[in-house]
């Protein structure tokens, strides 16, 4: 995983690929992280086709703490902007029940997430929630541009687009799939 723990910082894909593929006992760490307090930019300036982060993996048969497999995952009071690129974990399969904010984006709780552009894939679920974009509670995502892709496949009924515990705000770009916005619960996850 690359981590992010002071300051901001801007990551030019410049037409370049990423691929996260892991086995089953690091499933839940993400290839980029961005933690507390900074700000993350992703953007591709390249004239081509832009860069791609993916993620190949399956969670069968994993044993879990954590509820935050994805390609980027958001910490509390971070930031991220992402101005292009595309992100796809569409050839990740969850099936693993607890894991439930999974996705390209994972934005955690307090955090904030702002998509100008891009291309983002959501992956199967045969058990917990699946999607492109998830939020946990307080999140801050906002949307002006790109293309969001949800996921035909989820056994629990949330292979949503987008899905968020917080603050949702969508003025642009193209959503294919559902879009879920919920009150967050903290006696549904047992704390």
């Amino acid at each position: 995983a690359r981590t992010l723990t002071t300051g901001d910082l801007t990551l030019d894909l410049n037409g370049h690929n990423i691929t996260y593929k892991t086995d089953v006992a690091n499933v839940a760490e993400q290839p980029l992280r961005v933690f507390k307090g900074t700000k993350l930019v992703i953007d591709d300036t390249s004239e081509g086709t832009p860069g791609t982060i993916r993620a190949q993996y399956t969670t069968e048969g994993a044993v879990l703490s954590g509820h935050t497999a994805g390609l980027v995952f958001v910490e509390s009071t971070a930031e991220l902007v992402v101005k292009n690129g595309i992100f796809d974990v569409s050839e990740v399969t969850n099936t693993y029940t607890p894991l439930n904010a999974c996705g390209a984006i994972v934005v955690g709780a307090n955090a904030k997430v702002v998509i100008e552009d891009g291309e983002f894939y959501g992956f199967k679920s045969t058990a917990g929630y699946g999607g492109a974009i998830g939020g946990y509670a307080n999140s801050d995502i906002t949307i002006s541009g790109g293309k969001i892709y949800g996921t035909e496949e989820s056994a629990a009924g949330y292979g949503t687009a987008v899905h968020s515990f917080g603050k949702l705000t969508i003025s642009g770009g193209e959503i294919s799939g559902s879009v879920s916005l919920a009150k967050y619960s903290s006696t549904a996850y047992g704390k």
